[in-house]
């Protein structure tokens, strides 16, 4: 079993900085915390058990944002031609 403490919202166990994971389906006060703030296992634990919760107790699937592509302005500047430079003209 994982370190993950499930507990409502109104109840702080004063372990989690953030207030730990909340249930994303309505009026759900149930709150999902992880025992130890360091450990990306835990964290990961903690979000697992928060959606293994929405799914038994909800039938509540949680839908992801889309991610957008990539703009042409946000892929940095134009890479410039290789070999020698024209010489400037001069008006």
């Amino acid at each position: 079993m994982s370190d993950v403490i499930s507990a409502p919202r109104h109840h702080s166990s004063g372990m989690a900085k953030s207030g730990g994971f909340p249930c994303r389906y309505g009026n759900c006060d149930e709150r999902f915390f992880v025992a130890r703030q360091d450990s990306m296992k835990d964290l990961l634990a903690a979000s697992k058990e928060r959606t293994d919760h929405e799914v038994e107790a909800h039938a509540y699937h949680h839908k992801s944002w889309e991610v957008e592509q990539a703009r042409p302005f946000s892929a940095g500047p134009a890479p410039r031609p290789k070999g020698p430079r024209r010489p400037r003209e001069i008006v």
